[in-house]
């Protein structure tokens, strides 16, 4: 049924946060939007070199998960803010290996949400990994060549058995860093957000430029995410054809539709993502070349200087014998 036709005589319930309206279909059960987050470099890091510690420490941002997981700031508030709707529901989708992913995903939402909010969803959270990726057809190589010009071999994030209990393909998004982990007949299901590393990090340090975008694109995630679920709601169309509206464009002259690179630096989504996520934590500041320079500037102690030389140890025996990628 397509949602073009869906009556629209539901009553709505409002949900805000942040300057940010929400309207929630009270049959939610048959209209549940599906977001799924990919992990790495996206919500979390797991290097970081000893200097930049104190930075994610102070912060309550490092995770113990197989090996030590550096969050980034604004990604738990993304999450609770997320699991506070009703008519969302989150899932995991990593190329990584189930045995580092699950206890990743876990901490991670022991960390964002209340011990009474984690008891609730606890058992019922989807995390896909690395046995979960599949082979492209040959249909979808020839589709993937058409698309990016030349075919990049591997093996992809395929949402279709993503949604459940009558829940649609088209209102499901994948939050990725790469467009090549989704099919391309998935294109519409992606938002993209490129990856931050911890030397984007360092760069506030070194670089005099100003580099708030590169620190903090969870805003942007969430500020497109939420522009994207609004969009939807008002022009009553699919999750997936709200974004890709927003993320792509025809160029001139050409019939084929390109991806917007300059939305990766429109203050909107950040300044949107940002006021939202005040209503998790209302002191929710970006993180500007001043707080990461007070953090890792500061005098260590000498229990300081012996955790942060253990987190990287840690993270160096995982790599050698548990955890290659």
């Amino acid at each position: 049924m397509q949602k073009n036709n869906r009556k629209s005589a539901q009553r709505n319930r409002q949900i805000e946060g942040g300057g940010f309206k929400m309207s929630c279909p009270v049959s939610v059960l048959r209209c549940k939007y599906n977001i799924v987050f990919d992990l790495d470099e996206v919500l979390c890091i797991d290097t970081v070199g000893s200097g930049q510690a104190p930075f994610f420490k102070d912060r309550g941002l490092i995770l113990d998960a197989i090996c030590p997981h550096y969050i980034f700031p604004g990604a738990k508030e993304l999450i609770a803010f997320l699991y506070r709707m009703d008519e969302i529901r989150v899932s995991f989708f990593s190329a990584g290996r189930d045995i580092r992913n699950e206890p990743l995903v876990h901490a991670l939402l022991k960390s964002s949400l209340s011990k009474q909010e984690y008891e609730k969803i606890k058992e019922g959270v989807q995390i896909y990994s690395r046995q979960h990726t599949t082979e492209d057809t040959p249909a979808e190589k020839e589709d993937f060549s058409k698309c990016f010009g030349v075919y990049k071999q591997k093996k992809r994030k395929n949402l279709q058995s993503i949604p459940k209990n009558g829940e649609s393909l088209e209102d499901t998004v994948l939050i990725d860093d790469d467009h090549t982990n989704i099919l391309v007949g998935q294109i519409k299901n992606h938002l993209f957000v490129e990856r931050t590393e911890a030397r984007h990090f360092e760069s506030l340090r070194t670089d005099p430029k100003d580099n708030v975008h590169i620190v903090n694109r969870i805003y942007y995630v969430a500020g497109l995410l939420f522009a994207a679920i609004n969009k939807s709601k008002v022009e009553n169309i699919f999750l997936s054809e709200a974004l890709f509206r927003i993320q792509y464009k025809l160029k001139e002259n050409q019939e084929k539709f390109h991806f917007r690179e300059e939305i990766l630096s429109e203050d909107l989504y950040y300044r949107l993502g940002l006021e939202t996520l005040r209503a998790i934590k209302p002191d929710l500041q970006f993180t500007t070349r001043e707080s990461y320079l007070a953090s890792v500037g500061r005098p260590q102690t000498a229990e300081e200087v012996a955790y942060f030389e253990d987190l990287i140890r840690q993270k160096k025996e995982i790599d050698e014998v548990y955890l290659p990628r």
